[in-house]
Order: structure tokens, then C-alpha cells, then sequence
């Protein structure tokens, strides 16, 4: 149509819970969109007028705001919206190949929070051509060079940094085949893609197949033993990281819960042992010395303790030893100064409450009959029992909420407020 025509917006839920839950929007005239994006959390328009437009699942205008420049893609998952843009100018390469430069923003899809922005790096001569979110939540995008990057530490805004984590290119090279990649989606241990065969930029017609490349962070010397256990221990790191900062960014339980990141734990410090190993055998001590250095589990110390000792590196084995004796009596001291402070806290407050109690004056008794009882002992703990009070036991604590249990509400539980959580 002509540029008068109206553009319109039609959104369609997949599994709507309740009636009406599709919905659908026209454009101003000469507004056209131009890339969109939804998810579980809402959905996201560009249009041609540089305009993002942000809508919630039931159909609500939530945000509105002028992008700085030309949109390439948008995507969005759960919370999050990943926007690539064209920066405003190119540079000159030495070869005098003219190539875009990007920009990216990472924000909630309901347009309050801007959680990271910056340069999207592309590697020289080349263009975005993917952009997604991996399994775990990191942002992603893939260049026409075969360079696929992932967004990370993006939580913490001025941390953030693309990591590469596979280069297809050089796999290409390696299986001796003149292969291009389409993307579709990323894992913390696969590239899930579909082979172009003769360069062709394209998937094939009708039903391409789709092929899995492990992630091999593109390290030096991969070709060797050592190489390629430090890659895989990088990306073990970086997606583990990433799962525990996403749990903890959206308050939920780490994916498949407690037990499943203990497993995820064990899994590197099983990678670090094989390249202490590798590194006692080779008389490298300083270099098992800093792999020790990240280990995270006590038992898995004393296995490098016995691995040192089994190739005969006493003074290796000994150092781990100081090491894993200052590391973990560190962690013993803290957590026992908090529970500590926490108990000081508790009792603090408790005898302040039977101070006050005790100081409380006595309840009138005019008019009732006085106690048989002779030996001039003060009755004002008796009177203020019998006026409601506890009997004799300590006051609750303030802080501490009373929660009434059981059918006739007779039992009384004291609910202690959680211990926050320690912050690293």
C-alpha cells in the first residue's frame, strides 16, 4: 500500500487464560511498523517514526519514547527487551571497506527500567544478522562472520561485557566444508542451527534440518587437552553465573532448584581437579595453585590435597592445605558472627521486655479479696496474670509477629522474621 495506508497492530494470545484477551491497534498514517517483539510479560512495536511502543498481554499502552537511531531487531523474553540499533555514523576500516557500527539496549518490556546500554560489538566487516536470548536469559547476537556473543553481567550495568562464545567460521574451517549458519537458538551448551550448504545465506525449501554446535568459547590453544578443559570450564562459569544472577534479579529459585545448583557446582570444581591435575603433572605448581583459587566446595580441596600429594608436590600439598584452611574457616567465622549477632539481638530484646514487665506498675485490685497468704509478698505478678498477662513468661520480642493456629485459635506460634540474605 501507499505510505497514507494504515498500519495495524493484531496481538493473539497462545494460551489465554480468560476471554478478550486478543487485541488490536491502527497506526497514525505514515507510521509503519517496522520490527516487533513479545513475550510472556507484554509486547513491543517499532515503527518507521522511530517510535517504540510498549503493550502489555491484555492490550494496555504502557510506554511510548523516540529511539536514537535506526532499529536493526528487537527481541524480548519474560521481562526483558533487547533493541539493536544503528549508531549514528560509520568508521573506515584500513582496507577502505566502509562497515556499520551498533548500539544495543537492554530494558524491561514494560519500559520503567533500562537495564543495560552500550556498543554492540560486530566483528570488522561484518553486520548483525541474529539476535535472541539464550535458554539461560543471556542476550545474544550473531554476526555475518559467524561470531555468535552473549550479553553478560548485564545486572550490573557498568560490568556488563560481551563474551564470544563460539565461532563458527573457524569451525567451518576446521571441518574442511564451506558452511553457513542461519540461527535459531542457544543453550548454555549448544548453538541449535540450520546449515546452509555453498554459502548460501538461507535455510533450504521446504524443511531444513536443524543441527547442533557445542559452545566452544573460542580460547587460545583449543586444540590441546588443557585448552579445551579451560573452555568448558569458562562456559560452565559464565552460564552459572548467569542462572544464579537471573534467579536472584527476578526473586525466583535457581532452575531445578537447590539440588541442581549444587550439582552445577560440583560439575566445575570436577573441571578445575582435571586441570590441577594436568598442572601437577606438567610441575606447574603456581598455575594449580590459582585453579585452587576457584574452587567452591570443601571436599573438592581435599581431593587437590590428594591429587598434589599422589604426584609428590608436598610443598604444593601443603599450601593447599593453608589454603583451604583460611578460605573455609573464613566462611565458618562469618557465618557464626552473624547467628551470633543475631542471638545478642534476640536476647537484648527479650530482657528488655521483662524489664519492662517487671517494672510495670500492678493492676487495681479495690474491692477484691485479699490472698490468705500472710507473708507480705508483693501479688502484683499474680494480679497481672489473672488481668490477661503471660503467667510469668517473657514478653515476645518486638519484631516478632504472633501467628494464631488450629481450629478453637488456642495455640500460638512466634513467627521470627527471616534472616536477610548475605549479599556478596
Amino acid at each position: 500500500g501507499t505510505d497514507d495506508a494504515e498500519s495495524v497492530l493484531s496481538f493473539r494470545a497462545f494460551s489465554p487464560w480468560s476471554s478478550g484477551a486478543d487485541w488490536m491497534f491502527k497506526l497514525p498514517p505514515r507510521e509503519h511498523p517496522r520490527c516487533i517483539a513479545a513475550s510472556s510479560h507484554g509486547a513491543a512495536a517499532v515503527t518507521s517514526l522511530g517510535m517504540l511502543r510498549l503493550f502489555s498481554c491484555g492490550g494496555v499502552q504502557r510506554h511510548i519514547e523516540s529511539l536514537p537511531g535506526r532499529v536493526v531487531t528487537c527481541v524480548a523474553r519474560n521481562d526483558m527487551l533487547l533493541l539493536v540499533l544503528e549508531a549514528l555514523g560509520t568508521l573506515k576500516s584500513n582496507m577502505g571497506a566502509r562497515r556499520l557500527e551498533y548500539e544495543y539496549i537492554l530494558m524491561s518490556i514494560d519500559g520503567q527500567t533500562r537495564l543495560a546500554s552500550g556498543c554492540c560489538p560486530v566483528t570488522p566487516a561484518g553486520e548483525i544478522v541474529w539476535a535472541g536470548f539464550s535458554e539461560e536469559g543471556h542476550p545474544a547476537t550473531c554476526d555475518s562472520k559467524g561470531m555468535l556473543r552473549v550479553l553478560h553481567r548485564y545486572w550490573a550495568a557498568r560490568d556488563a561485557c560481551w563474551v564470544p562464545v563460539l565461532d563458527t567460521r573457524r569451525l567451518s574451517h576446521e571441518r574442511g566444508s564451506r558452511e553457513a549458519f542461519w540461527p535459531v537458538a542457544l543453550s548454555a551448551c549448544q548453538f541449535i542451527v540450520v546449515t546452509c550448504k555453498n554459502k548460501s545465506r538461507f535455510p533450504p525449501f521446504p524443511r531444513p534440518i536443524l543441527d547442533e554446535l557445542d559452545v566452544e568459547i573460542p580460547l587460545l590453544h583449543t586444540d590441546t587437552s588443557v585448552g579445551q578443559q579451560e573452555a568448558k570450564l569458562l562456559a560452565s562459569q559464565l552460564f552459572g553465573e548467569q542462572q544464579s544472577a537471573e534467579a536472584e534479579r527476578t526473586a525466583s529459585e535457581y532452575p531445578g532448584g537447590a539440588s541442581a545448583q549444587a550439582r552445577d557446582d560440583l560439575e566445575q570444581d570436577k573441571l578445575l581437579l582435571r586441570l590441577i591435575q594436568l598442572a601437577c603433572k606438567a610441575d606447574k605448581t603456581q598455575r594449580a595453585v590459582d585453579l585452587a583459587l576457584m574452587i567452591k566446595l570443601d571436599r573438592s580441596f581435599d581431593a587437590a590435597i590428594k591429587i598434589a600429594v599422589h604426584q609428590k608436590q608436598a610443598t604444593l600439598a601443603e599450601r593447599l592445605m593453608r589454603m583451604k584452611e583460611s578460605k573455609f574457616s573464613n566462611e565458618n567465622e562469618d557465618y557464626a558472627s552473624d547467628s551470633d549477632d543475631d542471638t545478642s539481638q534476640r536476647d537484648s530484646t527479650t530482657a528488655a521486655a521483662l524489664n519492662a514487665r517487671r517494672h510495670r506498675p500492678p493492676v487495681a485490685t479495690y474491692g477484691q479479696k485479699r490472698s490468705n497468704d500472710d507473708s507480705g509478698k508483693d501479688n502484683s505478678d499474680m494480679d497481672l496474670s489473672e488481668d490477661g498477662g503471660d503467667s510469668g513468661q517473657p514478653a515476645k520480642p518486638s519484631g516478632m509477629a504472633a501467628a494464631v493456629t488450629g481450629d478453637d485459635a488456642s495455640e500460638l506460634a512466634v513467627v521470627r522474621p527471616a534472616k536477610p540474605p548475605m549479599t556478596s
